[in-house]
């Protein structure tokens, strides 16, 4: 499951030649049983298709687990490099929620580029903003941070904290617990922005299978919910960014980049 051959991408809508990197947890699979290890890797890549992370420390704010009896510190366990980057002892039978926040990086683009990244992820916002500045020719100076979260299950004991809300600045809250989740069902995902909910935030909903990647863009509503109908089993990820003014004397702006990751069988 983590070494997916780079074949092809296939999506469902075309959005011209995206270059955002996403950013995912992947398990070795999503269903354990008591005693196993949980192994997991940060995957980057474009759509849904990418490589191990190298994985550095201080790029690392928090890594969570989070069960019914409570949240673990798992920052200390972290292994950097290409590697498996958690190896979690499945101890008790139940739904385990597994949490990363990144710290913030820095990146400049040309306005060019950073015109079409914002048309893409429809952040209007943003585009306004320029304009009204007379800024649409200027370089986008960006502060972004990475957030992902995952749910695995171990045993057949399913909980709620699937649905736990953790208080990461961006997050994706699934409306039905992910190992109950079929092909032909439409789910609902909460987008939460510092715990309320983002009306009108372009989301992506990724499915890869046989090396096959197809995307859904959504937005999200005035709860900050979407309706996503799983067309297909395989991995499926749900994705999106929001950005934000700042005034600093490096950067103009603060993204946020969030995805969920969960597995369909067929």
């Amino acid at each position: 499951m983590f070494f997916r051959p780079l074949i092809s991408v296939m999506l469902l809508l075309a959005f011209g030649q995206s270059r955002a990197q996403e950013f995912w947890m992947m398990p070795d699979k999503f269903q354990y049983k008591p005693g196993d290890t949980i192994r997991i890797r940060f995957n980057v890549g474009e759509n849904f298709v990418g490589e191990t992370w190298n994985l550095r420390m201080d790029r690392i704010h928090s890594v969570s687990l989070h069960t019914k009896s409570g949240v673990a510190n798992l920052k200390p366990t972290l292994r950097a490099g290409r590697l498996d980057h958690l190896l979690i002892p499945a101890t008790r039978p139940g739904t385990y929620l597994i949490t990363m926040e990144g710290e913030n990086a820095f990146v400049e683009l040309p306005a060019e580029r950073f015109n079409a990244y914002l048309k893409e992820h429809a952040l209007d916002n943003v585009t306004e903003l320029r304009k009204k500045a007379n800024a649409e020719d200027q370089p986008g100076r960006e502060f972004y941070r990475r957030l992902t979260s995952l749910v695995v299950q171990v045993g057949d004991v399913r909980d709620d904290t699937y649905k736990k809300v953790t208080g990461l600045a961006l997050e994706i809250v699934p409306g039905k617990h992910p190992s109950e989740i079929k092909k032909g069902d439409l789910v609902s995902f909460r987008v939460l922005f510092n715990g309320k909910p983002e009306f009108g935030a372009r989301v992506f909903v990724w499915n890869s299978k046989n090396s096959k990647v197809f995307n859904q863009p959504v937005y999200t509503q005035q709860d900050g919910t979407i309706d996503a109908r799983i067309f297909n089993d395989g991995d499926w990820m749900v994705s999106v960014v929001k950005m934000v003014p700042v005034s600093t004397p490096k950067a103009d702006w603060q993204s946020f980049w969030s995805s969920f990751v969960f597995h369909v069988a067929e």
